[in-house]
């Protein structure tokens, strides 16, 4: 009996801990549409440090950068592969539930024009 009750409380304890990680993980959803609306194309669950190249249908991207140890800071780049030498600039406007990011004119020309890739840093 002890031991069905202590199993049952392990499972549980996992179940809530799995569920925190997932609510403070950081998440990049590609839309087609400018402002986040509509069909989402893809979702991205990056650490800190990965390259995500944006989609060429993407107009936008809702980030959430999440909360705690694994929050980061979304970096924008204006080619793939997020190279020091195309660092457009850090994104602008986040706060733990998230920003919608039209990254067609979030860094008008000569300062970025379009994003193509998201770094975590």
């Amino acid at each position: 009996m002890a031991g069905n009750l202590l199993l049952a409380l392990l499972l549980w304890s996992s179940t809530l801990l799995g569920l925190s990680a997932a609510w403070a993980s950081p998440k990049i959803d590609e839309y087609r549409t400018h402002d986040c609306s509509g069909e989402m194309m893809w979702t991205h669950w990056p650490s800190i440090g990965d390259c995500i190249e944006l989609d060429y249908f993407t107009n936008s991207t809702y980030i959430n950068t999440g909360s705690g140890f694994f929050a980061g800071v979304p970096v924008a780049y204006s080619r793939s592969g997020c190279t020091s030498d195309q660092r457009i600039g850090k994104i602008p406007g986040m706060n733990n539930t998230g920003v919608c990011l039209d990254i067609n004119t979030m860094f008008p020309l000569p300062y970025g024009g379009r994003v193509r890739s998201i770094r975590l840093d």
